[in-house]
């Protein structure tokens, strides 16, 4: 079975095993739901607030919420089968796919709720559609960035440490070239070669970070592996 034949199958079967299991995706729908609420009422009123303040606070709370599905979703078990199935099928990347599936269903969701969700931070329908074509432009290497720090919090000691002090420098640039983007749509100026850099700047980075979580999943897969061995036979 090679790649180009069987990518689509693998995240055919991947988003039917998540949405027959809700519980893994699910809990960063309702998180995002709560924190949302909790931080409109503290912020009331909520139209003092810039429209660039709105989105920030948008694009935060989702981030935060997806870090949440990643700690549901990424467990020990999960990866130990990722690298495992990765072996026997013969396929580079099994994970890959597996973090595609979880970002397909959350980009269907958004499209699907952005009505309730312009309406919930008072965006019109044109901001509303920019947050969606940025969304589906930026999301995809802020799954691979916090993929790769929950894999170092669960698989290495100290990971949680080491995971902000390596995704902290990705994330936070991302954040502010998607604000810059924001930025230029609000004003109305170069607001489409301000979305083309960052379509360029997050292949980069997805080219960059697929190969990085590549080695470092197998790695701390044979580190678990070594480690057990040496528990049984001690």
């Amino acid at each position: 079975m090679t790649d180009h034949l069987a990518w689509h199958r693998v995240v055919y079967y991947q988003c039917a095993m998540l949405l027959a299991s809700p519980a893994q995706w699910l809990s960063g729908c309702v998180f995002w739901l709560i924190e949302s609420f909790v931080y409109l009422i503290l912020l009331q009123p909520s139209d003092h607030l810039l429209v660039l303040q709105r989105l920030g606070l948008l694009w935060g709370v989702m981030l935060f919420s997806h870090w949440l599905a990643m700690v549901q979703l990424l467990t020990h078990a999960r990866v130990n089968r990722l690298v495992e199935l990765s072996a026997i099928s013969g396929m580079k990347d099994v994970w890959c796919f597996d973090l595609i599936a979880l970002w397909l269903i959350y980009s269907l969701l958004m499209i699907v709720a952005m009505p309730i969700i312009a309406m919930f931070y008072g965006l019109n329908f044109a901001m509303a559609f920019w947050v969606v074509l940025l969304w589906l432009i930026g999301s995809p290497v802020v799954f691979l960035q916090l993929y790769l720090a929950r894999l170092m919090t669960l698989m290495m000691h100290h990971g949680l440490v080491w995971g902000l002090c390596f995704i902290v420098p990705w994330l936070v640039p991302g954040v502010l070239l998607v604000m810059w983007c924001f930025s230029s749509v609000i004003d109305g100026v170069d607001s489409f070669s301000r979305c083309v850099l960052l379509l360029g700047v997050s292949m980069l980075q997805m080219l960059l970070l697929r190969y990085v979580i590549r080695s470092v999943l197998r790695s701390c897969y044979c580190h678990r592996l070594l480690h057990s061995v040496r528990n049984l036979l001690s």
